[in-house]
């Protein structure tokens, strides 16, 4: 790294602190880091900051992040348009008699039927492509490895029991949060812990690690949406702290394990396992940022490593494609959204281009900051209802949803993929 790109580091580490520091003003003006604008700063600051942190030497160019400093103000300052209700930790606690339909005994069945639905689509995908479970018990890792060649190269049949299979991973996460945050006082609450068994199978029989993470994301997302219903507002407690540390640690457990369907088998010494993973973890987690970065250069017409598709006004086409494909016949959908892989020498691997790329390609680069705006005014207005009482389940099943959405920003769009908006209408339909 030269003297310039040493600069241009520094300068992006600052804007990131900037991202946290327009959390922190937002959350002393509202009373809280669960305020939809200071909570998404506060996401975007970890999305900047650690991959800025864990990959210092690799330089990184400093437009592409005043781009997502600027798009994280608008949105996350949006709520000034509207005359807002006072966000005060001090207020009194509400009783969520207003949410009495939620019935305990109703979405404990309905759990077990979503849970049983993945299993079943599962099973089925699996039997139809000749994976026997006795061949996932005897060597559980080649299973896995032999799965994720199949599913890489496209040759996946029953794509509608993969899909069922998602939906029920989904739609279970986010009933077992319901069961478990807004039934504390109940001793059948740790039932909502069976909603992990579809994601966890998905990821140890596919090696596929989003659909557990977007999992444990909705089954938060629970947590998220009744903790501002009571009024909880502190994010930063010692006991959610100390909670968050074991359940990060039992997390890092599973994505280790899982990580060995990918190319283990053929290493022997631990240190080219210690490597491997490291160049997995940078790839899953930290290259979003730098791969950004080289696209936005290649489009404002700065030289770049790779060569990209940099046309815009697909609208709608990468940010709402769930929706937007059956609109645009011209142009198809693919699984991994982008083509283009981004490589950076030895450190990672990244497909992952964040929401912001989509963004600019459907709208522009004015447009697209304009779309942050108006998704951000639409967030807090939802907010502002749902913690007023009004126009619950809808409200309801908004808040929930906006923490993964939040969470899945760094790699692309939620509305991107079907299986997402179905769960987000079934779990309305069975909250209505």
């Amino acid at each position: 790294m030269n003297n310039f790109e040493f600069i241009e580091k520094f300068l992006a580490l600052i804007s990131s602190l900037l991202i946290l520091f327009n959390g922190v003003l937002i959350k002393k003006n509202k009373g809280s880091w669960l305020f939809p604008g200071a909570l998404f700063s506060l996401f975007w600051f970890a999305f900047t900051f650690f991959p800025l942190i864990i990959l210092f030497k690799i330089p990184i160019d400093i437009k592409s992040q005043l781009y997502i400093l600027l798009a994280v103000i608008l949105f996350s300052n949006s709520y000034r348009l509207i005359d807002y209700i006072s966000f005060n930790k001090e207020e009194k606690k509400s009783n969520i008699t207003n949410l009495e339909f939620l019935n305990k005994t109703f979405l404990m069945y309905t759990l077990t039927f979503f849970v049983l639905v993945s299993f079943i689509s599962l099973w089925y995908h699996l039997k139809v492509h000749n994976f026997k479970l006795d061949y996932f018990l005897d060597n559980p890792i080649e299973f896995a490895e032999e799965y994720s060649k199949l599913r890489y190269s496209l040759r996946l049949n029953t794509k509608f029991f993969i899909f069922l299979s998602f939906l029920g991973v989904y739609v279970s996460a986010v009933i077992g949060g319901l069961i478990y945050f807004f039934f504390p006082e109940n001793k059948n609450k740790y039932y909502g812990f069976i909603c992990f068994l579809p994601a966890l199978s998905v990821m140890f029989t596919q090696s596929a690690k989003g659909p557990f993470f977007l999992a444990v994301f909705l089954f938060l997302g629970a947590g998220f949406a009744y903790n501002l219903k009571e009024k909880n507002f502190i994010l930063f407690k010692t006991k959610n702290i100390s909670l968050a540390l074991k359940w990060g640690l039992l997390i890092m457990v599973l994505l280790v394990a899982s990580f060995f369907s990918r190319g283990f088998s053929n290493l022997n010494k631990y240190e080219e396992m210690f490597n491997r993973m490291k160049y997995l973890f940078a790839s899953y987690f930290l290259g979003h940022l730098y791969a950004f970065s080289d696209w936005f250069n290649s489009f404002l017409g700065f030289e770049s490593i790779n060569k990209y598709e940099t046309n815009v006004n697909f609208y709608g086409f990468y940010t709402f494609n769930a929706i937007t494909r059956y609109f645009n016949s011209k142009k198809e959908p693919m699984r991994g959204v982008y083509t283009e892989y981004f490589t950076n020498e030895d450190s990672f691997t990244s497909l992952l281009y964040t929401i912001f790329r989509g963004l600019v390609m459907d709208f522009g680069l004015i447009g697209s900051l304009l779309v942050f705006l108006l998704f951000g005014f639409f967030t807090h207005i939802i907010n502002s209802y749902y913690v007023n009482n009004k126009y619950i389940p809808f409200t309801l099943t908004v808040m929930i949803f906006i923490f993964p959405i939040f969470y899945m920003s760094f790699m692309g769009s939620f509305f991107y993929w079907t299986v997402n908006i179905a769960s987000f209408a079934i779990l309305f339909v069975v909250l209505f």
